[in-house]
């Protein structure tokens, strides 16, 4: 726009040079200055091309965003599945621990009354054979 300020096809030129810098916003601004100083011609084409640029650029983005979402989304998803097959193993870790004290506590229960029994049987014997005596002794 130095080069021409009021001319119309000096902001054709600066739009061109934008659009092949990759600055395509600039290249847009530059283009409308254009169509506004009366260059519809050349500016209008700068212009339809740096619109489809942007959208296509919008949509890479978004395209781009939509995939980092969806690897957020599947290694959130990953390590909830993990810490729930966490959550499986220590729950049968510790139903087995239940199942093994309580195994143990049976055990423990059947030898006392094991013993209590061998007690008993222990006691009337000794209660039989001294009956025996006695009656020997009559």
């Amino acid at each position: 726009t130095e080069i021409f300020p009021e001319a119309a096809q000096g902001f054709v030129i600066v739009a061109s040079a934008f659009e092949k810098l990759g600055k395509w916003e600039e290249s847009l601004k530059a283009a409308e200055q254009a169509i506004e100083k009366g260059d519809a011609r050349d500016a209008t084409g700068i212009l339809k091309r740096m619109k489809d640029k942007m959208k296509e650029q919008a949509a890479k983005q978004a395209a781009a965003e939509a995939e980092e979402k969806a690897k957020q989304k599947a290694f959130e998803d990953e390590e909830r599945r993990e810490e729930a097959e966490k959550k499986q193993r220590r729950d049968a870790a510790k139903k087995k621990l239940e199942v093994a004290e309580a195994a143990k506590k049976l055990e423990v229960e059947a030898q006392k009354k094991a013993k209590e029994e061998a007690k008993k049987l222990a006691a009337e014997q000794e209660a039989q054979r001294k009956a025996e005596e006695a009656e020997k002794a009559k």
